[in-house]
């Protein structure tokens, strides 16, 4: 499966995803594209993270969940609850891309 580059995420920040994988589709907004950690000139891909922010009461438990999104399509992403945020209560959910 291929999926979206750290850059393709990047210009879709604050963007919303469809997600399901649970009773009901869920939607997540993009919230914090992270930068690519290591050396930028290796070969191959850099690993970088993305966190989204969710309901505060309808929760994604971790887990692989299929993503939806306008721009990027469809692609399956193993995500972590991280809890909620502190700015809004918010749920927030990592995925980290190695």
């Amino acid at each position: 499966m291929t999926y979206p580059t750290h850059a393709a995420f990047a210009a879709q920040l604050g963007t919303a995803f469809e997600v399901s994988g649970a009773a009901e589709a869920v939607a997540l907004q993009l919230d914090t594209v992270h930068p690519p950690a290591g050396d930028a000139s290796a070969p191959g891909p850099s690993s970088f993270s993305l966190v989204f922010l969710g309901d505060a009461v309808l929760r994604l438990g971790q887990g692989t969940h299929l993503f939806s999104h306008a721009r990027l399509g469809e692609f399956a992403l193993f995500i972590v609850p991280l809890g909620p945020s502190r700015s809004d209560g918010r749920m927030q959910y990592e995925a980290v891309f190695n």
